[in-house]
């Protein structure tokens, strides 16, 4: 199947599930604030990712030096508690990405040494109750606005390599390089993952094709 096929499948299966659609009720999306906003973003992710097996059991959150200023977190929040979140990492000389761990040398080649300015999109999770509606998607649309606005012109994310690329593939991302441990959980038979690249332009869906997708990438937001 072509990608562009592959693409229109998983758009009308996300619309068959109820992924795509007006904001759910009582959602807020917006970037989080110092304090609590945050500290319940990086419990939210730390736990998630902890029951999956990508990082080890946590008794506080973990905070990586990439999830501090400048990296914005862009979360869902629902009756004050944090939700989802979806953190714009921006490349740096003395930073880089949390991906270059595992990926460097594809970063390198495919975005540095073409002189773009990257941004990595990371601890994108959401809270099991709101994995079947459409927030993951409304969090997506943030975050490419977001990454617009900081003039990144590439957008990268290690994703786990057991079937969790199907969003990427809606969002027109492509995988570069094979999977590999990320090395943030070097003893972990859980934490393979891939990198998945993509030129912000190239995101948007078409009107046509995606009727009910378009809107999140247009500014005419639904709900």
């Amino acid at each position: 199947m072509d990608a562009e096929k592959e693409r229109k499948r998983i758009y009308r299966l996300c619309v068959h599930y109820g992924l795509i659609g007006p904001m759910p009720e009582g959602i807020e999306i917006k970037v989080a604030e110092p304090g609590d906003e945050l500290r319940g973003a990086a419990r939210l992710w730390t736990d998630e990712f902890a029951k999956c097996g990508y990082i080890p059991n946590a008794d506080r959150p973990r905070i990586r030096v990439h999830d501090f200023p400048p990296t914005q977190h862009i979360i869902a929040k629902y009756g004050g508690a944090v939700v989802g979140n979806i953190s714009l990492v921006i490349d740096s000389p003395l930073f880089g990405l949390p991906a270059d761990k595992a990926f460097r040398a594809e970063i390198d080649e495919h975005i540095r040494a073409n002189g773009y300015l990257a941004c990595e999109g990371t601890n994108w999770v959401v809270a099991e109750a709101w994995r079947k509606t459409p927030v993951n998607m409304h969090l997506f649309a943030a975050f490419k606005r977001l990454a617009e606005r900081k003039l990144c012109a590439c957008v990268v994310a290690e994703v786990n390599d057991r079937g969790h690329k199907v969003l990427y593939t809606l969002f027109n991302f492509d995988q570069i390089g094979d999977a590999r441990n990320s090395g943030h959980n070097p003893d972990s038979d859980h934490d393979m993952v891939v990198l998945m690249m993509v030129c912000l332009p190239s995101v948007s869906p078409s009107l046509i094709d995606f009727p009910l997708l378009y809107p999140y990438f247009t500014g005419e937001q639904h709900g």
